[in-house]
């Protein structure tokens, strides 16, 4: 009998052991995808010429970067208005359109009040090898092709700059594999016991901007408030 529950017990910690080993494998295996996508990332997010565009529920974000000139556009979904705001150096000016008035209301606004949006959505971004470990078990990754690209789908409650939801339970987000650039992302959220899907689709071209893109908006047409 005794022999029994020596042999049962060599089992269950052969187990452990085995569930253990396949544990930190899989471990080590998402920190090094995790790494190779924030280095393949990183350059881009030094990028001086760039464009970006951001596809959410409520809006769609545009952003022109070239050298110290850099261009915001917002057009929202659920009202006729635009802001757009134009940096270049320390000077800031934002252009509110309003559509159905057709007017326009231009102010100077300092960097303290300029609109706040990110360059690059790194949607793995960490702050340390600890927080890194922690997103690492946290999340699933897993590979998928879509449209004859390759992507990582990194799904979990990831804590990224692109979370601009409440109560948010779960975030998916496919990044490509050869830039690191997150291109997608499904964030369900729970509101009033029900389950809600928001997907944000991103867009990023580099090295191409022209003077045109950043000039001042037209405001031909609106009347100046």
């Amino acid at each position: 009998m005794e022999k029994e529950k020596i042999k049962l017990w060599k089992i269950i910690v052969a187990i452990l052991v085995i569930l253990l080993v396949i544990f930190a494998i899989n471990t080590i295996r998402k920190v090094i995808i995790f790494n190779n996508l924030q280095e393949k990332i990183s350059k881009y997010e030094k990028s001086e010429n760039m464009y970006s565009k951001i596809d959410s529920e409520k809006s769609i974000t545009e952003r022109f970067i070239k050298n110290d000139i850099d261009k915001l556009i917002i057009k929202y979904k659920d009202k006729p208005m635009t802001v757009i705001q134009l940096k270049n150096g320390n000077e800031c000016k934002n252009y509110t359109f309003f559509e159905e008035t057709k007017k326009v209301t231009v102010t100077d606004v300092n960097n303290m009040d300029a609109l706040r949006v990110t360059k690059i959505n790194n949607t793995i971004n960490t702050n340390s090898f600890i927080d890194k470990l922690i997103k690492c078990i946290t999340s699933k990754v897993s590979t998928e092709t879509i449209d004859g690209k390759e992507y990582y789908v990194i799904d979990g409650k990831l804590s990224g700059s692109q979370l601009m939801l409440q109560n948010v339970i779960s975030t998916k987000a496919y990044i490509d594999r050869e830039t690191g650039l997150t291109m997608k992302i499904i964030e369900i959220t729970k509101e009033n016991n029900n389950k809600k899907e928001y997907i944000t689709n991103y867009e990023y071209n580099f090295d191409s901007i022209t003077d045109d893109e950043i000039s001042e908006p037209n405001t031909i047409g609106y009347e100046e408030n």
